[in-house]
């Protein structure tokens, strides 16, 4: 198959007519922050409307419950929180919207994310997953849904999200 990949132009702009040959190696040409943060860029008016053929509900609440997130006090970290959809379903568990942190790489996933009521009173922060702006042992419960797929070094973002996370969470 051959997917569209995103590239950065020498202007930074984007150029659609770039296309790589996935078919022998999977998503590969997704696999870096660099092309990952220029995919979003564009794909991001979309992706609400094509994460039904990503994840369902049902699993994300699955992983939720996995992670024991619950709960008015708990302060929530969602890294790689895009457009807020993981986001949407914490604050559905009682969450309180100043108790809770959405943290992803793209402007754009995140301008889409602003523009959710639900998700009014959630910080939005703009930031890397392998280099979290928090101070260590600063959340109750640390998530991710879809994200690890983009991080150059997945153990460093693992590493971070457990640097913050207070003792039991």
């Amino acid at each position: 198959a051959r997917w569209r990949v995103i590239k950065p132009t020498k202007d930074h702009g984007i150029d659609m007519a770039s296309s790589a040959n996935l078919s022998s190696g999977g998503l590969e040409g997704l696999c870096n922050e660099t092309t990952a943060r220029w995919f979003y860029a564009w794909y991001s008016p979309y992706y609400d409307r094509l994460q039904k053929y990503f994840s369902s509900p049902h699993m994300r609440e699955k992983g939720l419950d996995m992670a024991g997130v619950g709960g008015a006090e708990q302060r929530v970290l969602d890294v790689g929180a895009g457009t807020g959809t993981l986001t949407t379903q914490v604050l559905s568990r009682g969450a309180l919207p100043g108790n809770v942190v959405m943290l992803d790489q793209s402007e754009g996933m995140l301008a889409q994310a602003k523009k959710k009521l639900q998700l009014n009173g959630v910080r939005k922060v703009l930031g890397d997953a392998q280099d979290l702006p928090f101070s260590d042992e600063s959340f109750d419960r640390t998530i991710s849904s879809g994200a690890i797929y983009y991080w150059p070094d997945a153990v460093r973002g693992m590493r971070e999200q457990y640097r913050v996370l207070k003792p039991g969470g």
